[in-house]
C-alpha cells in the first residue's frame, strides 16, 4: 500500500475501522479482506457492496435461524488435497464437516426467504453447492465428537474389538498378579495397578523388586517404590502394541481412501469455503 494511502486512512481513520473489523472476524479468510479493503470511487461497485452490508445488518438483526457460528477456514487444507499424493487428516475431515453444515444452513436460509428480500445474499449464493453426498461420508466415518467411528471399516470394527478384548485381558491380569503380590507381602495392601505409557506396572517396595518376575520400569521420586512390568503381560502387552499399528494404519487407509473421493469435489468445495468466508467478512 502506498506511503500517502496509509498516511491518509491514518488521518481518517480508515485505519482504526480497518482493526475494528478485523477483530470480529471468525476466520482467517476474512480477516484478509478486511486487509486488503481500501478506498473506493466506483458508484456501482460501492452501491453493491452497501447493499451487502445492509443486507447481512438485517439478517444479523432479524433472522434468528441465520447461522451465527461454524465459520471456519477450509481453504488452507483444501487447496493442497489438489496435489493426488496429499490426504485429508482427522482434523481436516471434522472441518470439512462443519464447513459443510454451515453452507448448508446459509443455502438453505437464502432459499426459503421470498423472492426480492436479500437478493445481494441470493446472489452471492448463486452457484454454490452443499454436497450432501460429501457430508454423508463424512458421518460414516466420523462420530460427533470428531473422532473415527469404529464402523469406519469392517476391518477397523475388528481391530478396535481385539483391542479392547486384549486390553481388558491385561488390566484383568494385572490386577490379579497385583493381588498375588499383596497377599504373599510383596506390595503394599493399599496400592494400585499403574498404567504408564500403555503398559500396566504393579508397584512393589524396592526392597521387594528382585522377587517379583517382570522388568523394573520406573521408580518413585523418593526411590522407596518401584514400578514392575510383570513378564506375565509383556506378551500381551506386545499384542496389543501390534493391533494400535494395525489400527493406525487402517485409518490412514479411509482417510486416504475418503482424500481420493474427495478430489472432483474440491474446486466446488473451495467456491463453498470462499462464500463462507465472504459470509463471515460481511457479518464482521
Amino acid at each position: 500500500m502506498e506511503e500517502t494511502t496509509l498516511k491518509l486512512e491514518a488521518k481518517l481513520g480508515f485505519d482504526r475501522i480497518r482493526e475494528m473489523i478485523a477483530s470480529r472476524c471468525n476466520t482467517d479468510f476474512a480477516a484478509a479482506r478486511v486487509e486488503k479493503e481500501s478506498f473506493c470511487t466506483d458508484p456501482l461497485i460501492i452501491r453493491n457492496r452497501l447493499q451487502l452490508t445492509d443486507e447481512m445488518r438485517l439478517v444479523a438483526m432479524f433472522e434468528e435461524s441465520f447461522p451465527s457460528s461454524g465459520y471456519i477456514d477450509a481453504i488452507p487444507f483444501l487447496e493442497p488435497l489438489t496435489n493426488e499424493r496429499a490426504r485429508i487428516d482427522v482434523l481436516g475431515l471434522g472441518k470439512l464437516g462443519t464447513l459443510l453444515t454451515t453452507t448448508r444452513r446459509i443455502i438453505h436460509f437464502l432459499g426459503g426467504v421470498k423472492d426480492g428480500i436479500y437478493p445481494g445474499l441470493k446472489g452471492l449464493a448463486q452457484g454454490i453447492g452443499t454436497f450432501p453426498e460429501v457430508q454423508r461420508r463424512i458421518e460414516q466415518i466420523l462420530d460427533k465428537y470428531g473422532d473415527i467411528k469404529d464402523s469406519a471399516s469392517e476391518l477397523l470394527f475388528e481391530i478396535r474389538k481385539n483391542l479392547r478384548s486384549k486390553e481388558g485381558a491385561v488390566s484383568k491380569k494385572a490386577a490379579s498378579i497385583l493381588s498375588q503380590a499383596q497377599a504373599s507381602g510383596l506390595a503394599e495392601a493399599d496400592t494400585a495397578v499403574t498404567v504408564r505409557d500403555g503398559k500396566y506396572l504393579i508397584p512393589v517396595p524396592a526392597a521387594n523388586k528382585r522377587k517379583v518376575s517382570g522388568f523394573v520400569y520406573g521408580e518413585s521420586a523418593s526411590g522407596k517404590t518401584v514400578f514392575i512390568e510383570p513378564a506375565e503381560l509383556v506378551e500381551l502387552e506386545n499384542e496389543i502394541i501390534e493391533l494400535r499399528y494395525a489400527e493406525t494404519r487402517e485409518i490412514e487407509r479411509i482417510l486416504e481412501e475418503f482424500s481420493e473421493f474427495l478430489r472432483p469435489y474440491i474446486p466446488g468445495l473451495l467456491d463453498a469455503a470462499a462464500f463462507v468466508g465472504e459470509i463471515d467478512f460481511l457479518m464482521a
